[in-house]
């Protein structure tokens, strides 16, 4: 519906777009960058791109720790100039690419609260948490662990993908089965691509 190229899609995201107020966009292909670029100076708003405005978004996953008590660790470190010192915080949140958002609400509310801390930045990194996005239920039956469950309601190509790839930094896709359901619109032969051989799939 918004174009069959980046850039056109780009153009109609980018309605959204106020005058004189600033936006943060995440990381994008240079034809798009000048795409936001051109709308944000047409309406005076500043305009911020996370690669541009971090020098480092980094993450790292504690395998260990999930396998102990199914509990996984996604640390995060961002470095930018608006910061006097670097973002650390651990997130519930999991995958690379929730490093990148973290990084996008970070800069967004020192743009807004030039005066708040790290501390707290890093506190609401911690406490974020988004049900169905990777959401981990691990349960008890009369001191019985039974098997950890995880929701996800990626139904996209790319987010698929990255579902799967978070689950295979943390759990053994071999001892695994995945459930998968979806509206008859989405694009079930691609996404059938990113399942892993290994797993066990029910439809």
């Amino acid at each position: 519906f918004l174009g069959n190229t980046l850039e056109k899609i780009a153009t109609e995201k980018a309605g959204i777009i106020k005058e004189n107020t600033p936006v943060i966009v995440a990381r994008q292909p240079e034809s798009v960058k000048e795409v936001f670029r051109k709308i944000a100076n047409e309406k005076n708003a500043p305009i911020y791109f996370i690669d541009e405005v971090f020098n480092e978004i980094k993450s790292e996953y504690s395998v260990l720790n999930c396998l102990e008590n199914h509990t996984p660790t996604f640390s995060i470190s961002l470095k930018s100039d608006i910061f006097d010192s670097p973002i650390i915080t651990n997130m519930k949140l999991l995958g690379d690419f929730q490093a990148e958002n973290a990084a996008i609400a970070a800069f967004a509310v020192k743009k807004l609260i030039p005066t708040i801390s790290n501390e707290i930045i890093e506190q609401g990194l911690l406490k974020a948490k988004l049900p169905g996005r990777f959401e981990i239920i691990n349960l008890e039956q009369s001191n019985k662990k039974l098997p950890t469950i995880i929701l996800d309601g990626a139904h996209t190509v790319n987010s698929v993908k990255h579902t799967l790839k978070t689950f295979k930094q943390y759990f053994n896709s071999e001892e695994s089965v995945l459930l998968f359901a979806c509206a008859a619109d989405k694009d079930v032969n691609e996404i059938s691509k990113a399942f892993n051989d290994n797993l066990k799939v029910y439809l």
